[in-house]
């Protein structure tokens, strides 16, 4: 096999190996975040940022919130509706890293992050074998 067929094959599935690996250790680091971040905490919601697509709603919120007398801001992303402007929201905090929250409301954007991840993989060792493998 020539050094430009290889190429060839490995740029498509180096491409989808690193996308998916990317929301896979996304996932991962999400899913240690809520097992860390257990003190209960109110903020208030500094801003929210609504973005309308096709199906769906997405919402980007920015939190201010106070642990151990110092003033922290936070922000998260979340397919549901967390709260409004000035409103105040319970979350959790980690508190040996304040800066790092939880928010209790149903988030499919990090499924959908993992569902993704796994499927680019997938695709990336298909394109791999089958251009290795396949005459």
């Amino acid at each position: 096999m020539s050094m430009e067929n290889l190429l060839i094959i490995l740029l498509p599935s180096g491409i989808f190996f690193i996308w998916g690996g990317w929301l896979l250790w996304k996932y991962l680091r999400m899913q240690h975040r809520w097992k860390a971040c257990t003190e209960p905490v109110t903020a208030e919601i500094a801003a929210v940022e609504r973005t309308e697509l096709r199906n769906s709603t997405r919402y980007r919120y920015i939190v201010r919130y106070d642990w151990e007398d110092k003033p922290y801001t936070a922000e998260f992303r979340t397919s549901e509706s967390f709260g409004e402007l000035h409103e105040d929201a319970g979350m959790y905090v980690d508190p040996v890293h304040p800066d790092r929250i939880r928010v209790d409301c149903e988030n499919l954007m990090e499924f959908s992050d993992l569902m993704l991840g796994c499927a680019l993989v997938v695709i990336g060792l298909l394109c791999l074998a089958g251009g290795l493998f396949w005459r």
